[in-house]
């Protein structure tokens, strides 16, 4: 495919600082989205927000005629994303989500040993990161890093094995530090459940999964994916990134508005968006909840 170039037309900031630091870089700035639609000229936005804004703002890009890349999450439920999926309907202009974490060097390495191993039995995840590289305005979203982290784990979930059906969540804190640790329990109707543990506040980043199939067991540390078999030595899974993340993410944006079909479009996140509302509405209650309660209630809102 051809690759799509972009140039700036202009950033939107509230803060006065950043918006001089723009023009300081020779970019048109301006304080508020209502003024930049009035004067942009733009084909795109690119809507990286509060995540509070995010449906709004979207909403008011679309309206205005252009397409959008939005940051993750897309909404905080699923009724905010129904809005924005809507809003692309009616406009006629595709919306891209930011899930770049689906074009890292492991997914690819992880398809690759799904391949060569038997069915899938059990999945446990275990990331962790220092509370200092969150961002600023987790601490305005409920269950901030579940909305910002932890979402990357279940989207990819979602794109090896298919919608879950359910999910148990619980969180406690750490002990005699400033940790908290989150655990995810998600179930498919074939029998199949993945468990996704994060931990908010550890001194390092980590990622390590353990997929076990039926013949073998799929390990991820970081980016690096091996398969390990009974008696065998383990084999590293090589793989090549041709793209950066970031710049995958463009190109499947330039695909959507070529009139193609794209993996990030808004309508498939809507089912990622369902079953990180129904992991927090399961922290609620303090219990399992199906994700299609989620999308039904978020349908009639």
């Amino acid at each position: 495919m051809r690759r799509a170039r972009y140039a700036v037309a202009g950033i939107v900031d509230p803060d006065p600082a950043a918006a001089a630091s723009a023009r300081a870089a020779g970019h048109e700035s301006w304080l508020s989205l209502a003024a930049a639609l009035g004067a942009a000229d733009a084909d795109i936005a690119v809507v990286a927000s509060p995540p509070a804004a995010h449906v709004e703002d979207a909403c008011a890009c679309l309206e205005h005629g252009l397409a959008v890349l939005l940051e993750k999450p897309a909404a905080l439920d699923v009724a905010g994303i129904r809005s924005v999926e809507a809003a692309a309907r009616s406009a006629e202009r595709p919306v891209v989500v930011g899930q770049n974490f689906r074009f890292l060097p492991r997914e690819a390495g992880v398809a690759r040993g799904l391949s060569e191993c038997g069915a899938v039995v059990s999945i446990s995840i275990l990331s962790a990161r220092p509370a200092s590289v969150a961002a600023a305005h987790l601490a305005d979203v409920r269950n901030g890093p579940l909305w910002d982290i932890v979402l990357h784990h279940v989207d990819a979930l979602r794109c090896r094995f298919g919608e879950p059906e359910k999910v148990e969540a619980s969180r406690a804190s750490i002990a005699g530090s400033a940790r908290s640790e989150l655990v995810l329990r998600y179930g498919w109707a074939s029998g199949l459940w993945a468990t996704v543990t994060h931990v908010e506040g550890a001194p390092a980043f980590h990622h390590h999964e353990w997929l076990e199939t039926e013949d073998a067991a799929i390990i991820v540390d970081d980016q690096r994916v091996f398969v390990q078999r009974m008696g065998r030595r383990r084999k590293e899974l090589h793989v090549s990134a041709r793209n950066s993340p970031e710049r995958a993410v463009l190109d499947e944006l330039a695909t959507a508005r070529a009139g193609g079909r794209t993996r990030l479009e808004v309508s498939d996140n809507l089912h990622t968006i369902a079953a990180v509302e129904a992991a927090q509405l399961s922290l609620e209650l303090g219990r399992p909840v199906e994700l299609r309660d989620v999308l039904v209630a978020g349908a009639v809102a």
